[in-house]
């Protein structure tokens, strides 16, 4: 029998927070440091993966044209 999962994203011009509804139970995601907002911002790599959250805050400084924030 499957799992029934769903994921909600609360997509915000500074902050978003992700999270999790399973087992008649809502779980909002949370970082190491107990931090349950992640930045919007999203920052693309000339060499691997996309980096986001807080990540990508910190790439912005190294390469502010490619990284992506406060979309309006």
């Amino acid at each position: 029998m499957f799992e029934r999962l769903v994921i909600g994203i609360e997509l915000g011009r500074r902050y978003s927070r992700a999270g999790i509804f399973r087992n008649n139970m809502f779980e909002i995601f949370a970082n190491e440091a107990g931090c349950n907002r992640f930045p919007s911002y999203v920052a693309f790599p000339s060499e691997g993966l996309p980096e986001v959250g807080y990540a990508a805050l910190n790439w912005i400084h190294h390469d502010p044209k490619n990284t992506i924030y406060d979309l309006r």
